[in-house]
């Protein structure tokens, strides 16, 4: 039995995630959703001709083409016939493409009975499966998946830290932060607006003090955190800070500038940094 890396794993033979799902929401048994769409009814000949050809090379990679444009089109119901129909079996590859696309569209249900029936799964579908969960706001769910991974890579990692960040569930965020193997600069960054996020602008100019290697996305994260705390005029001196920096600004960096320009109530640091945006 794989090690898992937590300290509260899964037990043997416990409870599976389709399970815990309708325990914990039993709500999403009532979930109703529309079997077409705008996009559905638009199905091309085109489809069904690329669904045909793949049908004819038996490949894996041709299989996974089709329900990949299919799941981009959110014409999910032709998807989920086109998957039905893969033989000798979908992989987990072709799984994953349709748990992702069930997530993005609220289907959770339907995304979790996929993932409950697999009997392999790679880290690429726990993460799918995760990031569905984190995106419609069930980080109860999304948790527990995560303590349950078998092997977790930077996404997987990121992807929790990110949605308990955003959440304002600061001290989880921390202490996942702080047990992180590796961190990346995604995970220093979804930390930082964590914490800009819930107006906590002094812990998130602490830790990107010590980031190693901001990016373009961590000084403006930073200076738009200021500036939305009320601290304007230290957003623009960040703003400085980075030019010298040798950082190139984005569009959203003016933006978030030209925001720090107009809320301060005295023009002077304001002009002069205007000027260099204009």
């Amino acid at each position: 039995m794989m090690k898992l890396h937590t300290a509260n794993p899964c037990p043997r033979g416990g409870p599976s995630p389709l399970f815990l799902f309708l325990f914990l929401h039993p709500k999403a048994l009532r979930r109703k959703h529309s079997s077409s769409t705008p996009a559905a009814a638009a199905a091309s000949s085109s489809e069904n001709n690329i669904t045909e050809r793949a049908a004819s090379s038996s490949s894996s990679s041709s299989w996974a083409s089709v329900l990949s444009r299919l799941v981009r089109s959110d014409n999910l119901e032709e998807a989920r016939r086109v998957f039905h129909g893969i033989l000798p079996s979908p992989d987990v590859f072709h799984y994953t493409i349709m748990i992702t696309g069930y997530s993005r569209a609220g289907r959770m249900r339907d995304a979790l009975r996929l993932f409950d029936a697999m009997t392999v799964r790679d880290v690429a579908c726990w993460n799918s499966m995760m990031k569905g969960c984190v995106d419609c706001g069930d980080l109860v769910l999304a948790r527990r998946l995560f303590d349950c991974m078998p092997e977790r890579n930077a996404i997987s990692w990121t992807t929790m830290l990110d949605g308990l960040a955003r959440a304002g569930r600061i001290a989880q965020a921390k202490e996942l932060f702080r047990n992180m193997p590796f961190r990346d600069v995604v995970a220093w960054n979804s930390m930082i607006f964590g914490y800009c996020w819930n107006g906590r602008t002094r812990e998130a100019r602490l830790l990107f003090g010590t980031m190693p290697c901001p990016n373009v996305i961590s000084w403006t994260t930073m200076i738009g955190g200021l500036d939305q705390s009320g601290e304007s005029e230290e957003a623009l001196r960040l703003f400085q800070k980075m030019s010298i920096s040798g950082i190139q600004p984005t569009s959203s960096t003016f933006a978030c500038v030209l925001t720090a320009c107009a809320n301060l109530p005295e023009p002077g640091l304001g002009s002069h940094v205007h000027g260099q945006v204009s």
